[in-house]
């Protein structure tokens, strides 16, 4: 899904939420992960910083080492008990 599709999702079910109000919640859900590295959304889910540290590949084709670096990314886990909402 696409943000514009999501935006449309979202617009039909709230009778006209606004592009500008979705990117505000987007930036807010953003905000909160950098600050706190774990944010639990009810009937979503869990947003967790990851580090994955430095390390050395072997590039198969070549057999040269790689040096890859650390990388910081964004996990996310689906929560177990979902909320119903209308149609």
């Amino acid at each position: 899904m696409t943000k514009a599709e999501l935006i449309e999702s979202i617009s039909e079910r709230t009778n006209g939420i606004s592009a500008s109000g979705i990117d505000a919640v987007i930036q807010a859900l953003v905000s909160e992960i950098h600050k706190q590295d774990v944010l639990y959304i009810q009937g979503l889910g869990t947003f967790r910083h990851s580090v994955l540290s430095a390390t050395t590949y072997r590039n198969p084709r070549t057999g040269e080492l790689v040096e890859v670096p650390k990388v910081t990314t964004l996990r996310f886990k689906a929560s177990l008990r979902t909320a119903s909402y209308p149609e």
